[in-house]
């Protein structure tokens, strides 16, 4: 679910969608996978299935691609 009201904010996709494109602005729109999930979890408690689905989710709305293991930001 995108949106759920039992579940504190940062642990919903959107919150943790919007920390994803922030560190892909703060790396110049382009960041290594292993990266940015290391980078994420720093910040919040989120598991790779989580970081996975929220990639997902960005990627179906035309956000971001990913080439090789790369996840680049859509302009």
């Amino acid at each position: 679910m995108i949106i759920s009201k039992d579940n504190h904010p940062h642990s919903q996709v959107y919150y943790l969608g919007a920390q994803v494109l922030k560190a892909l602005k703060n790396g110049g729109g382009t960041m290594d996978f292993i990266d940015m999930y290391k980078e994420i979890k720093e910040q919040e408690k989120i598991s790779i299935k989580l970081f996975i689905l929220v990639l997902d989710w960005l990627f179906i709305l035309d956000l971001i691609r990913s080439e090789q293991g790369v996840i680049h930001k859509c302009s």
